[in-house]
């Protein structure tokens, strides 16, 4: 059955009536993950369940089934997102910068001193170093996972157009970046 037109009052958030059929129902998948985080912020990742997050969110544990393989898609997908907002620069902003009058270092070392800052305060992060660190280890220990590739690349990146420019010393820049990755 094709999704009808949704209305203005619907996409404000308004409730929908449960005549209305459950396709027009469609939840955005980023009120999800905001569904999924808050309750991994309250309850701990282990003791979040799928069925907890479809039933905040006002759908069926099948409906969430139909968009991620299983709770630890969905909280992979939410954890991205969150890391995503945190990874240091894209290349735009580093041209602008640079075009400003800064040496791709300077930049380099603002931004990773950022993205630092913001990872210590992040509330997702805190929540899962107190109450679950073990899920945390593999990644510290063992694997890169995906924000940990991202994070190496955009950083490479930087790290050749420093070379270029002369402000950054050279060497391989994937391995100064996972240098910098895992400091």
């Amino acid at each position: 059955m094709p999704l009808r037109h949704i209305n203005e009052a619907e996409r404000a958030g308004a409730a929908l009536p449960s005549s209305v059929p459950s396709a027009a129902r469609r939840i955005d998948d980023d009120v999800i993950l905001d569904v999924a985080r808050r309750l991994v912020l309250t309850h701990g990742i282990a003791r979040t369940t799928l069925t907890d997050v479809a039933r905040e969110a006002g759908l069926s544990r099948m409906t969430v089934y139909r968009r991620w393989n299983g709770l630890p898609e969905l909280l992979g997908q939410m954890m991205q997102r969150e890391w995503d907002q945190i990874l240091p620069f894209d290349a735009g902003a580093l041209a602008d910068q640079i075009a400003a009058g800064e040496n791709v270092r300077q930049v380099l070392v603002r931004e990773v001193v950022t993205a630092a800052r913001i990872l210590r305060e992040s509330e997702l992060l805190s929540s899962i170093i107190k109450g679950e660190p073990q899920l945390l280890q593999p990644y510290l220990l063992q694997r890169q996972g995906t924000m940990h590739r991202r994070a190496i690349a955009r950083i490479s990146d930087a790290i050749r157009g420093g070379q270029a420019d002369g402000s950054i010393v050279a060497g391989d820049p994937v391995r100064l970046a996972t240098a910098v990755v895992m400091a």
